[in-house]
Order: structure tokens, then sequence, then C-alpha cells
């Protein structure tokens, strides 16, 4: 493997590479560590990511860093691309390497103000901002996986029917509330911003990037910042620190619709886990189980 990532860091942006390591694998990317002598970069390499997607988060990336930002600078390819379409269809993008750590532990309540600020000021910037590359990706696309599975999922599971109620409900409450007047980031929890040591916040990973309401945006970081896998309930204080730093310098008022929200993220999450399960056709549970799904029942209840 460290092979193959030497010779497309070769191949496409003429590098020499002098050693390979991984820095973490997910369900949408793998991410390399590439060690250059002095230097160091970052390529990541897309299991998912589709032609379209990736111009997009291009396009977004450029026009974030032009108004400073901090996420990292996409490098151009030899042939001044900004990403490098591979022969097998993977699509890889190399970056800076930034000398810092995923907020993770501890350190999530240190940074959720922080956090806060720096997720308005990216709704600041893509306020009713229209990207010339397409985006096919919605904040319904995973809710329709599921309905396009749903014979699996009401088969599989014993409170599958139920389920898909939970999703047809969410998707139609959800298009009485849209607007998509901002470019969400769509997946702002904490993993997905690096800590230096400076005590600078970059944010990372874009890919899930569309078009939506800033309020769906920021109930979903809110909810992965402030209430963590497996707790039973969000931390007030964490959640009350987010908060404060969003609204402290966001300069449009968003939708007070946040329990609507966090529940309709965390039921899109539970999608695509489980449905990244029936299309790598794995055994599934007899009902629907995963973290957000739990988070997805405490926030539903809120609205009873």
């Amino acid at each position: 493997m460290d092979v193959d990532i030497m010779n497309i860091v070769k191949q496409y942006y003429g590098l020499e590479t002098a050693e390979v390591g991984l820095i973490r694998e997910s369900s949408d990317n793998v991410l390399y560590k590439i060690g250059m002598g002095a230097r160091s970069y970052v390529l990541r390499l897309a299991k998912r990511t589709k032609k379209d997607t990736i111009v997009f988060e291009a396009q977004l990336i450029h026009r974030l860093i032009s108004i400073h930002i901090p996420t990292p600078e996409w490098i151009p390819t030899l042939k001044d691309e900004s990403f490098a379409t591979l022969p097998d269809g993977r699509i890889g993008v190399l970056m800076p390497y930034i000398d810092g750590i995923p907020v993770e532990g501890d350190n999530i309540g240190e940074y959720a103000r922080q956090a806060g600020e720096l997720l308005a000021s990216i709704h600041n910037a893509t306020h009713k901002l229209k990207l010339e590359a397409l985006q096919t990706r919605t904040i319904f696309s995973e809710l329709e996986r599921a309905i396009a599975q749903q014979d699996i999922y009401i088969r599989s599971f014993g409170d599958g029917k139920e389920f898909i109620e939970y999703v047809t409900h969410y998707m139609g409450a959800g298009k009485e509330r849209t607007h998509d007047d901002y470019i969400i980031h769509n997946d702002f929890r904490p993993h997905n911003l690096l800590q230096t040591q400076e005590k600078d916040l970059f944010a990372i990973d874009f890919d899930w990037a569309c078009y939506g309401p800033a309020a769906r945006d920021l109930a979903h970081a809110v909810v992965e910042w402030s209430m963590l896998d497996g707790q039973n309930e969000p931390n007030l204080h964490t959640q009350k620190m987010f908060l404060e730093g969003y609204h402290h310098v966001l300069h449009s008022p968003v939708s007070n619709d946040f329990t609507f929200w966090a529940a309709f993220s965390c039921l899109s999450d539970t999608v695509t886990y489980i449905s990244d399960k029936v299309d790598r056709k794995e055994e599934l549970p007899d009902r629907v189980r995963s973290y957000m799904y739990k988070k997805f029942t405490y926030y539903h209840g809120l609205q009873a």
C-alpha cells in the first residue's frame, strides 16, 4: 500500500515521498501522512465521493481560504487540477500537513465556544453563496436512501416499519422548513476540527457540504459536541458554550427549530450507518441500533 500511495503522489503531484503513514480511515475517506524530509502533506483518498461532489467541495474550499477561514488548502496536481482522479475512480486530494490533533476528550468542552464561532464564520461566508459547480447532495439524500431500501428495513428490523415512518415524517416536515440559503458543512463534529499547539482550530473534511439551512448545520454540530456517543443526555454547559460562540459571530439570525433539526440530523446519520451496512451486505441486527439513533429518540421525545 505504501508503494501505491508513493506512486500516486509522484505521478499526480511530482513529489518524491520518503515515508507514508496511515492517519485514520473512516467510512468516507482514508487519510495518509506523506513525509518528505522537513515537509509533510496529507493525502485524502475518498471512498464514496462523486465527481460533482468533489468539484463543489474544491470550489467551496477555495472560497473559504480566500476570506481566511482556517481550513487546509488543496495543492494542485501537475495538470493544475484541484484533485487527482485515479484510474480506478478513487479521488485524491493533497493538502499541507497541519501539526495538530482532532478535538476529543476533555478538549471538547474547552473548544466548544471557539468551534461555535468557527461554524458561524463559515455560515457568514456562505450565506446566499452559489457556486458554479453542481451539487447533487442535499440534506435529504441519506433519508432518501432509507426510502429506497425501505423493503429491506421493514423486513430486517422488528421496528423497521416505525423507522421508515419516522423517515417519512422528518423528510416531509424538513421540506416544509428548508431554506437553502447557506452552504453547510454538514458534518461539523469534533474529530473534523484540528486543534494546534497555538490553540487554533482548523475545519477539515467538507466532503459532505451541501446547500441547506444553517439551523440544521448548527443543530447537528451542537448534538455532536454536547452529546457524545454513549451519553444519555447532552452536556448543557458544552451546548451553552457552543451556542454562545456561534451567535456571537453570526451575522444573520437562524430559525429557532433546534430540537427538530437535532432529531432530523441524528435520524439522517442513523440511515447512513444502516444503509452502509445494507450496501456492504453485512448482517443486520434484529432492531435498529446505533449511537445516533439513541440520540434521535432523545431529541424526538423532546418534541412530544
